[in-house]
């Protein structure tokens, strides 16, 4: 274990612990008994759908189900708190890049005895997008099922990409950074391509195109490769040449490729949505293509699991509740309900989903993905990246500087 995680840890257990027994039990965070409902803890709006859809799974097998949607900025404190006074939900949604910290303090009940149980048939390996499975898979155990997946693919405007002679969007890295320096030419408050300067995941991502991959056993060393330097020395291309805005200039991406002073972005299938309800001024206008590709055109894999709490007493009515929400109609269900990506292949087939040509792009997408390094400091890696890569995006530090900086701190962050 790494000292500095060990530390953090501890310190946060001895705070809620101590919050906890100086205030009021509100009930919230107690796991119910045997014979009560099964209690469900989901994130956000995400949360609230939730609740819809265990309606059908209480009328399918008398389990009655309660959910509760907990608002994502405090959730993760709630979840610290059930796990320093064992007292929690039996089912918990969490983002991928949770799992790994809560798995390293015993969170989950691991759930191997469940997957390849005649008694759960939709609780297969084989039956869930390969990435995903594996992001689940930590410390020889099943620490959550895979629920639904995440990938961001290219949104571009096809109108104003065609009068560049793209009209299909471009292929290659170098195609869209030749694209977006032409665009950024065209006036005051003209860019050519939608990068958050705050969007961690997506710098990450550029990495891995550049041919980068995160080594588990190398720690801090995987920021000194090459091939994360190339992310850097892009990030600069991008942004001291104009080609996108810095965070106090940008408008959200949806009303920049709307009013074209940027007409590319990256962004997940909700989007599509959004887009079709919300600028219907740019109907047919606009299009989703697979992310450029450089060394390669792989794609980070994120999404949502849903796990069981280590010291539930209705495991068994738990893993009722995962093996319906992995079945293949359920999963088109959630995808109605979210726009949400099915984890589950065979939901694939479904023609809601087969039939949607830019919903093909994503599953296209799906097929070359990487996992986002999957160790408990990640997050924290990544806040750190974001302030270091700030003083590049804003022109206050050059590449050799910020690699040295990030070095350091992901070191720190890493160390023993």
């Amino acid at each position: 274990m790494l000292k500095h995680r060990i530390i953090w840890f501890a310190l946060t257990i001895i705070t809620v612990l101590f919050v906890s027994a100086c205030g009021s039990d509100d009930g919230d965070t107690s796991t119910s008994g045997e014979d009560g409902p099964l209690k469900v803890w989901g994130m956000g709006e995400e949360g609230k759908k939730l609740a819809v859809i265990a309606e059908d799974f209480e009328e399918e097998t008398g389990i009655q189900v309660d959910v509760q949607a907990l608002p994502w900025d405090n959730a993760k404190d709630k979840l610290l708190t059930a796990v320093a006074s064992k007292k929690g939900p039996d089912i918990l949604q969490e983002p991928s890049t949770w799992v790994p910290q809560f798995a390293e303090s015993n969170t989950y009940l691991d759930l191997s005895d469940y997957f390849g149980n005649e008694d759960y048939p939709n609780l297969k390996k084989e039956n869930f997008n390969e990435s995903a499975m594996k992001s689940v898979e930590l410390d020889g155990k099943i620490q959550a099922m895979p629920w639904f997946v995440a990938v961001n693919a290219l949104f571009y405007r096809t109108d104003i990409l065609e009068e560049e002679g793209s009209p299909n969007g471009p292929e290659t890295q170098e195609e869209m950074l030749t694209l977006a320096q032409s665009l950024s030419e065209r006036g005051d408050d003209q860019f050519g391509l939608g990068i958050p300067p705050e969007d961690f995941n997506l710098m990450f991502t550029f990495a891995i195109r550049q041919g980068w991959t995160y080594e588990n056993d190398k720690g801090a060393e995987n920021f000194k490769k090459p091939e994360f330097r190339k992310m850097i020395e892009l990030y600069q291309e991008i942004f001291q040449n104009g080609l996108s805005s810095v965070q106090d200039q940008g408008k959200e991406p949806m009303q920049a490729l709307a009013d074209g002073s940027n007409p590319m972005f990256f962004s997940g299938p909700y989007m599509v949505s959004l887009l079709q309800e919300q600028a219907p001024d740019i109907d047919g206008q606009w299009n989703v293509r697979v992310v450029p590709t450089a060394e390669n055109g792989d794609n980070f894999i994120g999404g949502t699991q849903l796990a069981i709490f280590h010291n539930t007493n209705k495991a068994d009515k738990a893993a009722q509740f995962l093996n319906y929400m992995a079945d293949p109609e359920t999963q088109v269900k959630w995808y109605e309900a979210s726009n949400s990506l099915p984890a589950v292949n065979e939901a694939w087939e479904d023609p809601i989903l087969a039939e949607d040509e830019m919903l093909t792009v994503f599953q296209e997408q799906m097929e070359h993905t990487q996992l986002p390094p999957n160790i408990p400091e990640y997050e924290q890696l990544g806040e750190q990246l974001v302030n270091s890569m700030e003083k590049l995006i804003r022109g206050t530090a050059d590449v050799d500087t910020v690699m040295e900086e990030y070095y350091q701190s992901a070191s720190d962050i890493l160390s023993d």
